[in-house]
């Protein structure tokens, strides 16, 4: 029988409609953050980022010990030697009398204050030094100065008094400041490790939330019509009269479950193929959610282990969309009455996800700064599933009682 009902969700219309439904929102709400996100955050002086990082990473591993960043700081003034080059070449740097980058640099901080000729020829200079032309010049200077900046923050101490101060102005709880001070200064704490800020809290949880939102679309378009469709056919007493009787109702619970677990791992995977491996992010599953380039969290995780943190929240809230599709499809008697119940479900289970997995497991989660429980992320995606579970248990429950011409 189980075979029988998922043979009922999977039906062609209800899959090329799914199909059709999830392209369109793909789209609307996810392509930019798998084409443009992540290499583009920042701005074009981040273009380069993640090219340059996931190199040192390649040499270096996962974290950076100070030879290594004092090697790499080393390599600075060869590149302001590359950017004096071009500089001096360019044509419109010329017209100004600028012969070296430094010259640039100045000439930038007026002209960037205009709105004249001087601001249009800055961007054309910029322009030039972002580009393959110059190997992106302007975008690995930036990384180099940046990284080796933020790193001897963190080397010299001076990150521990910038702390200290925000814990005596309150933007730090004590909690939240033993917590650094144990994952990047404590026995087994390091703050070497070289993942980037652009993989880190918001950036990465915001496009793994939208897959999410993707799967329950999907599942609220193959199971909404299924018990509704049987409930409008008068179906339901002819099959609960059959040798199973009631208890086809947990066969069919059972296939919305599956559905909604195989419907999790596809769209995990397209999460991992479209926005981690299409732009070669796999080299930094190793390295520490603890790094330099600041983003405080709660874990102490690697970012394989955070990326499966959310794929288990995803799974969890996944189960819990299908638990509760199921129960309204159910109790609907028209395709209207379950529309209208499944728009409200759906908005608050969308505001639940804007709680739960943007930046989980981080100092900025929503959830967390309204309640201050660490890892409360988590505790809250096992709430949605325990309540949805418990719903459709009760109406299991209560359908052993019911009277069978009434269901």
């Amino acid at each position: 029988m189980l075979a029988q009902e998922l043979k009922k969700i999977f039906r062609p219309r209800l899959v090329l409609g799914a199909l059709a439904l999830g392209a369109v929102y793909a789209l609307l709400f996810i392509y930019f953050y798998v084409t443009v996100y992540p290499t583009n955050i920042g701005g074009s002086d981040g273009l380069s980022i993640l090219d340059t990082v996931s190199g040192w990473v390649e040499k270096y591993g996962p974290s950076l010990s100070p030879e290594e960043e004092a090697e790499i700081e080393d390599q600075l003034p060869a590149l302001y030697a590359q950017a004096d080059g071009y500089i001096a070449a360019d044509p419109t740097a010329q017209k100004y009398g600028l012969e070296t980058y430094q010259d640039f640099l100045r000439f930038q901080q007026t002209a960037s204050r205009s709105a004249g000729e001087d601001n249009e020829d800055m961007w054309r200079i910029l322009e030039r030094l972002w580009s393959d032309e110059t190997g992106n010049i302007q975008g690995r200077l930036y990384v180099y100065s940046f990284y080796t900046e933020q790193y001897r923050y963190f080397a010299d101490g001076s990150i521990q008094t910038w702390l200290a101060e925000d814990l005596a102005d309150g933007g730090l709880t004590q909690r939240e400041y033993d917590n650094i001070m144990s994952t990047y200064f404590g026995p087994e704490g390091s703050y070497e490790s070289l993942l980037p800020q652009q993989l880190t809290a918001y950036h990465v949880s915001d496009c793994a939330r939208r897959f999410t939102v993707l799967a329950l679309l999907i599942l609220c378009l193959l199971l909404g019509p299924v018990m509704t469709t049987d409930r409008m056919s008068r179906m339901v007493p002819a099959q609960y009269a059959s040798r199973r009787g009631r208890a086809l109702a947990r066969t069919q619970l059972a296939a919305a479950l599956l559905t909604a677990a195989a419907l999790a791992a596809v769209t995990a995977g397209l999460f991992l193929a479209l926005f981690i491996f299409r732009h070669g992010l796999q080299v930094f599953f190793p390295c520490r959610l603890a790094s330099f380039d600041r983003a405080y969290a709660w874990p102490d995780w690697t970012f394989g282990g955070y990326l499966a943190a959310l794929g288990a929240i995803h799974l969890g809230v996944c189960l819990a969309g299908a638990a509760l599709v199921w129960l309204l499809s159910r109790t609907s008697g028209s395709y209207i009455t379950l529309l209208l119940k499944l728009i409200p479900a759906f908005g608050a289970l969308y505001g639940a996800l804007l709680w739960v997995m943007d930046d989980a497991f981080y100092y900025a989660n929503s959830l967390y700064k309204r309640t201050g429980v660490p890892y409360v992320e988590p505790m809250a995606g096992a709430a949605l599933l325990l309540l949805a579970g418990a719903l459709a248990a009760l109406f299991l429950l209560r359908l052993r009682r019911r009277d069978i011409l009434r269901t």
